[in-house]
């Protein structure tokens, strides 16, 4: 049994209105940096590129600049998408930055990597437990996911991309292809430096020979440099080598020990290594299946102990839903604590980032053409405004707790085991919950639409000037 045609039908039509409701400020900047690949290379400025972008903003409109933190790798891949939008703009003049179709083609740059990404978790699900009826539904279980969904389709944000790589590695992982498992990490890496809280860990699980660990590492991280040398004595280079803000968030969170206090994340992320590393699963089923759990500890670690942005926690969703299928004893739990995690961290999502969830989004999207602009609201309201009124700013502290308590019940409920202590799935254990399933769905929809229902409100409520 997989989802219904009605159920992926009613999914795409969600999906599909909130992806034209918003648009997030630094996916429109970001694209325009990409854009601007093909600009400095007419201009013979390729190697000053960084330089070339700093501080530069679309056109007549309300978008901001923003920091030019991405390596060359990303930007090129953006250029590429956006190679249709850069010819209207240099050619035919077009202002593409006020158009809701091309502010759009910017964000779907995504799209395809998202479902790749969902297509990846069911072959390695159905590879992995050939006989878990919830397999099938491990790809509508990925794109219905809050994170990913708040990724990919309300912010446009650039991360589904090297998910998707990271689940092709995997993938190759399973089929016994080493080579390409590296090859796969090196792209994602590449783009950005979240893959290696995955990498690194089912390395030291798969290879316990410190030659090959270390050539291995070196094969991931050569595109990073290929792609980084030559850049490096610009003017203005990139930042994401050595990132002040990646190094700020994984040293955040101090426990009081020692001469500076030790920073949670690489304790917790050492230990998630050592443990991997001394621990020699006896057959390749069980090597997969703690591949799998490696992952998933290596991206957790991270996203408990680090104040991590809202468009990062996308890569949680693949991991987890691999693990969650390829354990039907277990499923039903851990779909109920993963959709209370995250519900948690959306709404602080968008308590805390609140300008990544207020009319700003909103604003050069489909709604305020339709109905009326966010400027000439009587009484704007956003998410910010709906928690507020509600009361639920106050608990901040609490919906931060509720997510870690949800990653650590995780982490403990599918932690690794031998096939002779695998728990067989009763019949009942391995009959898919649909009501959960979709109901999982629509608490994701309807959390996502909440900066649309505040601007409705904002505009039933109170109407217009003029």
């Amino acid at each position: 049994m997989r989802p219904s045609r009605h159920a992926w039908t009613a999914l795409g039509g969600c999906l599909a209105l909130i992806f034209f409701s918003y648009t997030y400020n630094d996916n429109v900047v970001i694209s325009l940096h990409g854009m601007n690949v093909w600009s400095a290379l007419a201009d013979g400025r390729i190697l000053d590129f960084y330089a070339y972008n700093d501080g530069v903003s679309p056109p007549d409109t309300g978008f901001h600049a923003v920091p030019i933190v991405y390596g060359f790798a990303t930007f090129s891949v953006i250029a590429i998408w956006n190679l249709p939008l850069w010819l209207l703009q240099e050619v035919a003049g077009v202002n593409v930055f006020t158009s809701v179709l091309a502010l759009g083609w910017m964000k779907a740059i995504n799209v395809p990597f998202a479902l790749g990404c969902a297509w990846l978790v069911q072959r390695i699900s159905l590879r992995l437990a050939p006989a878990s009826r919830w397999a099938p539904w491990a790809g509508f279980v990925v794109l219905s996911s809050g994170f990913l969904v708040s990724a990919v389709f309300v912010m446009g944000q650039f991360d589904a991309i090297h998910a998707f790589f990271t689940m092709l590695g995997l993938y190759f992982l399973v089929q016994g292809r080493r080579r390409a498992f590296v090859v796969a990490f090196a792209v994602a890496l590449a783009i950005k430096w979240f893959p290696l809280f995955v990498f690194l860990p089912v390395l030291l699980l798969v290879e316990k020979r410190p030659s090959r660990i270390l050539l291995s590492l070196a094969g991931a991280l050569s595109l990073v440099v290929a792609f980084k040398l030559p850049f490096l004595f610009a003017d203005n280079p990139s930042a994401e080598v050595g990132s002040s803000l990646m190094a700020a968030m994984v040293q955040d969170n101090r426990l009081p020990l020692g001469l500076e206090g030790v920073p949670v994340f690489p304790v917790l992320f050492a230990l998630v290594c050592i443990a991997c590393y001394v621990r020699r699963p006896a057959s390749l089923p069980e090597m997969h299946r703690t591949a799998v759990y490696a992952a998933f500890a290596g991206v957790a670690a991270f996203f408990v102990s680090a104040p991590a942005y809202p468009y990062w926690f996308a890569l949680i969703c693949p991991l987890f839903a691999v693990m969650w299928a390829i354990d039907p004893a277990r499923a039903r739990v851990n779909l109920l604590i993963e959709t209370g995690l995250t519900a948690a961290m959306l709404v602080l999502h968008q308590i805390h980032f609140y300008w990544t969830y207020d009319l700003g989004i909103v604003s050069p999207m489909i709604l305020p053409r339709v109905f009326g602009s966010v400027e000439s609201l009587v009484q704007p309201l956003d998410a910010l405004g709906v928690y507020t009124r509600l009361g639920v700013v106050e608990y901040r502290a609490l919906l931060a707790a509720v997510f870690t308590a949800g990653m650590v019940a995780l982490l403990v409920l599918n932690r690794p085991r031998s096939d002779a202590d695998l728990v067989v799935a009763s019949e009942e254990d391995n009959t898919v919950d649909r009501t959960l399933v979709y109901g999982r769905a629509a608490v994701t929809v309807g959390l996502m639409l909440v900066p649309a229902a505040a601007y409705f409100y904002a505009l039933l409520a109170h109407g217009r000037t003029g």
